[in-house]
């Protein structure tokens, strides 16, 4: 009777789940309803990709260059999304990405479930964190490939525990499918291939032989589809990720940008910006934690057991993206490099509090602790619920980069699209390549660059431009006063190189003839 309740129970969750769903997934396309999905440079690798894989000129971004540096199944997904119904794929990605987070609160509210199926109202209110979490309503109104990467991840983890309950083949294939999907959305994705190997040889009850058997096949189905890839990327450039540079960030300021960001997740940031408050608050909570999980600790080693997949991954991940931004150039630590581990750490606090109030459910009637457990975290929900709000209200009214007001109503954008600079013959340099290309349908190059994209190391001396660039004579330079992209050359140090000559100057912009010296 117990597990017919229990299955009973699980169905009227799953509903209550899929219209917790159908709401994130209207709630992102009334954010994006007036200006679309956010465009970043890296939305326009995606985008232009996708658009060159439906003309069938290959897996190329909008300046021919084939793609190494990302993955390419978010680019063709939304190229075969877009073959299918005839669409560009800057229109797919919006409804795709509403389709994705509807994805994400469903199979997150299922790992919730997991852990929680004895009570199920906490598992429903991590599923209501879920859709009101800022990370990921963040990387969904953008056209990023984060919400098709933590879809997977859900689906990793999800598996992982089916693996962990029933130890069969069945589970382990589609953990091993999951797992390489995850690899060829995101690089990051690899650490799975570290992770699940410790799950099958630490936490599974065969027999050596049969471990062994289990890890070839996951190795084999996971690692094979991302092999391939990483040969054709070799064959091309010479590298297996694409040109990386060295980084400028230290260990200490990326590990302050891990904690900042995570804590603004949950504190309000009038608490989190006050050092003293915050560190005297995070103590007094840290010595209460410690003291009442010493009572049932017994029970807590059982719960971490299951959690290792979940545990796993958020240390892992943690880990990699603070060493690696440490070593390797690329955008600092905040909410979208830290998105796929919001619902797993999220779970895990879920869990830790839960376990809190376990010593008090000996001495207190229980289903009274289970209330105040349930109040507490209602008002607690009460912050990041707002601040999503407040942020997707911004969203719809100002839009995010280059699909926003400021670059909608750019005056120099204004100009050059009635100058008809696409019909133009002449070479377009820009410090901007990104926003002609989503905005006029132009391809343009870069003007030339200092240093490596958020590194100090050497891309082009300046001496080596003289006579040598423009490339062509004449050629037409496009300088956006709103891109401070300190690695590229500066127009005063460009004068130095080549004779500039004004054709326009406008509220965000110029416009120049330039010529070799």
């Amino acid at each position: 009777m117990r597990l017919i309740e229990q299955k009973e129970i699980f169905k009227k969750y799953r509903l209550a789940l899929f219209f917790l769903a159908m709401v994130g997934s209207i709630f992102i396309l009334v954010t994006t309803s007036r200006f679309g999905v956010g465009i970043s440079p890296d939305s326009v690798g995606y985008i232009s990709t996708a658009r060159n894989i439906m003309a069938g000129v290959g897996i190329l971004t909008y300046d021919g260059v084939p793609l190494v540096s990302q993955p390419p199944l978010y680019s063709t997904l939304l190229a075969l999304i877009g073959i299918i119904f005839g669409q560009d794929p800057l229109l797919i990605a919006r409804f795709l990405n509403a389709a994705l987070f509807g994805l994400i609160i469903y199979l997150g509210g299922i790992l919730t479930f997991k852990h929680f199926s004895s009570s199920p109202v906490i598992a429903f209110i991590g599923g209501i964190l879920i859709l009101f979490s800022s990370p990921l309503v963040a990387v969904t109104t953008m056209a990023w490939s984060e919400p098709l990467f933590i879809v997977f991840v859900l689906l990793t983890l999800i598996y992982a525990d089916c693996y962990y309950l029933k130890k069969d083949a069945h589970s382990l294939i589609f953990l091993s499918i999951a797992v390489s999907l995850s690899c060829l959305t995101r690089y990051i994705g690899n650490i799975f291939l570290f992770c699940i190997p410790l799950i099958i040889l630490i936490l599974s009850h065969h027999d050596l032989k049969t471990k062994m058997k289990h890890l070839i096949t996951f190795l084999m189905i996971s690692v094979l589809p991302l092999a391939i890839w990483l040969i054709r990327n070799y064959v091309i450039s010479k590298t297996l990720f694409g040109p990386r540079a060295s980084a400028d960030c230290c260990l200490s300021h990326n590990f302050a940008c891990f904690y900042q960001t995570l804590s603004t997740w949950y504190i309000p940031r009038v608490i989190v910006k006050h050092p003293i408050i915050y560190t005297y608050m995070s103590m007094a909570a840290c010595i209460f934690t410690y003291r009442t999980l010493q009572e049932s600790w017994e029970n807590i080693k059982i719960r971490l057991t299951r959690t290792f997949p979940v545990l796993l991954f958020v240390i892992t991940y943690t880990l990699f993206i603070i060493i690696s931004s440490t070593t390797i150039a690329y955008d600092q630590i905040g909410d979208r490099l830290l998105s796929p581990i919001y619902i797993p750490l999220t779970l895990l606090l879920l869990i830790l509090v839960y376990s809190i109030f376990e010593p008090f459910r000996r001495h207190l009637h229980k289903n009274l602790v289970n209330i105040y457990l349930i109040i507490g975290i209602t008002i607690w929900a009460i912050y990041p619920i707002a601040t999503t709000l407040n942020n997707a209200r911004n969203s719809y009214e100002l839009g995010h980069e280059f699909s926003g007001v400021a670059w909608r109503d750019s005056e120099t954008i204004q100009y050059l699209r009635q100058q008809r600079i696409r019909e133009t013959k002449y070479m377009i340099y820009t410090n901007c390549p990104e926003a002609l290309y989503i905005l006029l349908d132009k391809v343009s190059k870069s003007s030339p660059a200092r240093t490596k994209y958020n590194s100090s190391e050497k891309e082009t001396d300046l001496s080596e431009l003289f006579s040598h660039w423009p490339e062509n004579n004449p050629a037409y330079l496009v300088w956006f006063d709103r891109m401070n992209r300190g690695f590229l050359y500066k127009i005063s140090e460009l004068r130095k190189v080549a004779n500039f000559s004004q054709i326009a100057h406008l509220k965000d912009g110029v416009i120049y003839s330039v010529t070799k010296k």
